[in-house]
């Protein structure tokens, strides 16, 4: 089970007693059968272990304990078990099961939020801007299709659209967008998941035309920016259409990661008469029943 030294927060000063603490975790139980639930209960120093969450089902599902600070767990030395929160299986799943957990949030305070980046991990340091999935061009070309979504951003433009709550993220203007191939795709809360059921060839697709280029211009910078956990090794594709055949030679190697931004500048070729992007699972074996949470909330 994933777990969180409190000596940390006392470290950084950000708990006191009295606060409120509020710990919260997605988890579910891969491969149980529909209708059987996994009993966990949080584990943690006097006066909050013990407490027990929602239990898991074989869906993603958010649960979160409370509890109030107090003097003892203020002195915690951060070396034993009682230091580290966590949330653990009360048994064994049933074999062929396996439990999981992913992305895991403190918040000062009873509310519930969805998962966000802590402050201190964010690029800019000052303000949370949560855009989350978006492709920008920075060489100022701006079309009318821009009109289908808000401005969201300083100084760049956003791309997609369909990056609401269960909504697949697509590219403005282009066709063959929002497709899972050999792939399962559910949502959870603010993001959308995609599972590897078939390594040969798995991927989320954002568009793909080989017809166009739409509004996009070769030779210009673009850069795909996103929210994303992945357990396995990852491709960024573009996929571009060139003297009549497809080519998928630009590629980003995405190593696996835990909850991070993560961004990949690239130039369509002056030669393209399409192109499309895609998230694929790298080629191997160890991809099949794995998958990545992808943020596409703003």
């Amino acid at each position: 089970a994933l777990a969180y030294n409190f000596k940390d927060l006392v470290n950084r000063g950000v708990v006191k007693v009295g606060d409120k603490v509020t710990y919260s975790i997605y988890t579910r139980v891969k491969g149980l059968p529909d209708g059987q639930e996994l009993q966990h209960t949080f584990y943690f120093a006097p006066g909050a272990t013990g407490i027990r969450p929602n239990k898991s089902t074989n869906q993603w599902q958010r649960v979160s304990v409370s509890f109030t600070v107090t003097a003892s767990m203020m002195s915690l030395p951060g070396t034993d078990n009682e230091s580290h929160l966590r949330i653990e299986p009360d048994a064994n799943p049933p074999a062929g099961c396996w439990y999981q957990q992913s992305s895991p949030q403190l918040t000062i305070g009873s509310k519930d939020y969805s998962w966000r980046p802590a402050p201190e991990d964010l690029a800019d340091g000052n303000v949370f801007t949560k855009i989350t999935t978006e492709i920008k061009e920075e060489a100022g070309k701006i079309s009318t299709k821009l009109e289908q979504v808000e401005a969201r951003t300083v100084g760049v433009e956003n791309w997609l659209i369909n990056t609401g709550r269960n909504q697949k993220p697509q590219t403005i203007g282009m066709s063959g967008g929002a497709l899972v191939n050999k792939a399962a795709q559910s949502f959870t809360e603010d993001y959308m998941i995609v599972e590897c059921t078939d390594h040969t060839d798995s991927f989320y697709q954002f568009h793909l035309d080989n017809t166009k280029m739409g509004d996009y211009e070769k030779e210009k910078d673009m850069t795909i920016s996103l929210d994303i956990q992945n357990d396995v090794l990852l491709d960024f594709i573009l996929f571009q259409y060139i003297n009549g055949s497809g080519s998928e030679s630009v590629q980003k190697p995405v190593p696996a990661k835990d909850w991070r931004r993560e961004s990949w500048t690239f130039k369509i070729d002056v030669r393209a008469t399409g192109w499309g992007f895609r998230i694929r699972f790298a080629r191997n074996e160890a991809s099949k029943g794995n998958l990545f949470p992808l943020d596409a909330s703003f």
